[in-house]
């Protein structure tokens, strides 16, 4: 197959031989619609000198994936067009499927996450995978490497100035809801939490903080009846979650988060990872519900700008 030396230009029409018995209407055409009389689609192509394909010949096309055109994000499109999510677990590299996008998702069906509960600690990553959604993905050599959790951010149409964060328990916005929470600029009584099909309520009977919010930690009443509350240590890096054991005094370390926004202080501050990772052991497991949406919520709480006092802070921000 040979290789063009010159561009191709749109600019004037030149027939194939075999198309002399071309009909009148179709010469009084444009190049443009020209092009597709008997169902030829090269022929608004001129390169300056004979390029006729004999009918009888056969055409190669060559394709590629996106990726020299439109960037990573065409490459992974293509890949799970191919590839459905919901297929056996892909080996997939975290730049790529950070930016997948939702648009694209919304053909697949419902990818709950099913399986055995990890023997050993997990990596997770939050991948944006659009201007207001993020998944939550497993490292590739897990031995499921499905994103595991979506996390979208929707806004109040009677309240634009409050954001509405919902998590579902698979790739998209069509898996099982895991519960949503309400922060921003609202009255403090529509400041919610809502797990599974449970009755919303109000978060400050959820989540307490001890300390300044840069540095400060955090109890969270899990929804799980398994565990009695779950602490939040934001003064450290990685912050640690650790649960109290219902009917106990033990404490677990059961997860342990590295954020990508952590304040620059000095030259030779410690780098930040590009995308906020979450660590998790066998044992939080099975209160990854309540880790997750206990993380976003404290995250939110954590970043929000400061203010001369805390009673102004608290009547902005519904705290």
């Amino acid at each position: 197959m040979s290789e063009c030396t010159q561009p191709p230009s749109y600019d004037s029409y030149v027939p194939l031989e075999d198309e002399s018995a071309t009909t009148d209407d179709a010469e009084r055409l444009s190049p443009q619609d020209a092009q597709f009389v008997n169902g030829g689609f090269t022929s608004g192509l001129n390169y300056n000198r004979p390029s006729n394909v004999p009918q009888n010949e056969d055409v190669v096309m060559t394709w590629n994936n996106g990726h020299e055109i439109f960037g990573r994000s065409a490459a992974v499109e293509v890949h799970l067009s191919r590839q459905p999510l919901a297929s056996s677990p892909q080996q997939h590299d975290t730049e790529s499927a950070a930016i997948l996008q939702p648009q694209h998702l919304a053909g697949f069906r419902p990818n709950q996450v099913h399986g055995s509960r990890p023997k050993k600690k997990l990596t997770y990553t939050f991948s944006p995978i659009g201007p207001n959604s993020m998944v939550l993905l497993p490292s590739a050599s897990a031995q499921d490497s499905r994103p595991q959790y979506c996390i979208a951010i929707s806004l109040n149409c009677f309240m634009p100035l409050s954001h509405i964060t919902t998590v579902y328990r698979g790739s998209n916005e069509y898996a099982p809801r895991v519960g949503e929470f309400e922060l921003g600029i609202i009255s403090i009584s529509n400041s919610r939490l809502q797990m599974g099909n449970n009755a919303s309520v109000s978060l400050m009977s959820i989540l307490t903080k001890h300390g300044s919010r840069e540095n400060g930690r955090w109890s969270w009443k899990p929804h799980s009846e398994k565990i009695s509350h779950l602490y939040w240590d934001s003064s450290i890096v990685p912050f640690e979650c650790k649960v109290k054991v219902a009917g106990t005094d033990v404490y677990q370390l059961v997860a342990q988060f590295t954020s990508n926004m952590q304040p620059l202080v000095g030259l030779y501050a410690v780098p930040t990872p590009a995308l906020s990772q979450l660590e998790v052991f066998p044992v939080g497991q099975k209160c990854l519900d309540d880790i997750l949406v206990s993380l976003l919520v404290v995250e939110r709480k954590r970043l929000t700008p400061k203010t001369k006092t805390d009673a102004q802070l608290r009547t902005l921000f519904n705290y």
